[in-house]
């Protein structure tokens, strides 16, 4: 399985490029909560595989 785009991009951001969520957000164009919750996600997604 391949990730979904929008993980690939809050993972690199918050923890490669180690941005905080609020940079992140500004970056992505989202909101703080929407950011926090993708990388949650994704990082389950990881995770599963």
């Amino acid at each position: 399985m391949t990730l979904k785009k929008a993980y690939k991009e809050v993972i690199v951001l918050r923890k490669v490029h180690q941005f905080n969520t609020k940079e992140t957000a500004e970056i992505l164009d989202w909101s703080e909560s929407k950011v926090k919750s993708k990388l949650r996600q994704s990082l389950i997604a990881l995770e599963k595989h």
